[in-house]
Formats: C-alpha cells, structure tokens, sequence
C-alpha cells in the first residue's frame, strides 16, 4: 500500500523567524538607548576653568552628582539630580536616606561622597546652598568636590 498526499490535506506551517529577531534586536537597542539617556548624572554645562584641580581620573561609585545650571534669560538657577529639578527642600529630601545609608562609626558622618557641577554663569550663593545641606546635622556629607574644566594651553 503506497501512501500519498491527500489534495485536500493542507501544506504544514512555516515560520519565518528573521523578521521577529530583527524587531526583537532594534527593541533591545531602542531600551539600551533610552535607558542609558535617563541615567546619565551629567548635564552639559560650561564649568568654570581651574588652575589648580585635580582630574578626576576614578571617580568612586556611590557618589552623588548634583549639576547647577544657569538660565541666562531668567537669571535663575536651577538644582538637576539625573536630569531631575529640585529645590534645595526636595534636594535635602532626596540626600538624607542616601546620605543615611552609609555611616562612618567613628566619626558619624556619611561616607558617601558628593560632586557639585555648576555652570559658570551661575552664582556661587547655590553652591553655598547645596553645601549647606550637605552639612545639615541629619546628611552630614563631608566630601564635597566641585567640577571644573582644565584651563586651555596658550597658543603662543
């Protein structure tokens, strides 16, 4: 007895899968981007030149990084936390569990460190601001670093 295919029996399915892994690889690069863009620290700021820093060659790992920015048209600054504005109520708000997390037992003050980045423009009454709060007797964050951008070699 011979078995043959029957004309009314339909062809098995096939599924092409080149097409799902090229939509499922341009989604994985679409959320790596994304993600990526939502936390980065740093906003663009122009800061201010230095003579005499040091370059921050390995920055630690839990430090925080607050920017300052300056709107020349409003004159007014304004506090970012990973392209977030605070005031500086929310900022001490956002630092005190953070800050509280990790405890120096001789000294009992926070371990973790701060970098301020402030725009050139902006007065220096915001950095005095932010370094208050960091001081406030329930953060107590000691080791404050301030950004600024190496001076640029004379051409002569």
């Amino acid at each position: 007895m011979k078995l043959t295919k029957q004309d009314n029996e339909p062809e098995p399915l096939e599924i092409e899968m080149t097409p799902m892994i090229d939509v499922v690889f341009l989604l994985i690069v679409f959320f790596m981007i994304v993600v990526d863009l939502t936390q980065q620290e740093i906003v663009l700021l122009q800061l201010p030149t230095a003579v005499h820093a040091i370059p921050d060659k390995k920055p630690e790992q839990n430090r925080l990084t607050v920017n300052v920015t300056w709107d020349k048209r409003e004159q007014q600054a304004a506090i970012r936390i990973k392209r977030t504005e605070m005031t500086l109520d929310e900022l001490k708000a956002w630092m005190y569990p953070i800050a509280r997390s990790k405890i120096d037992a001789k000294t009992k003050f926070s371990e973790i460190p701060i970098l301020i980045r402030c725009d050139q423009d902006a007065p220096f009454r915001v950095v005095q601001q932010i370094m208050a709060v960091c001081a406030d007797k329930d953060i107590q964050i000691y080791k404050v670093m301030l950004a600024a951008a190496e001076p640029k070699p004379d051409n002569k």
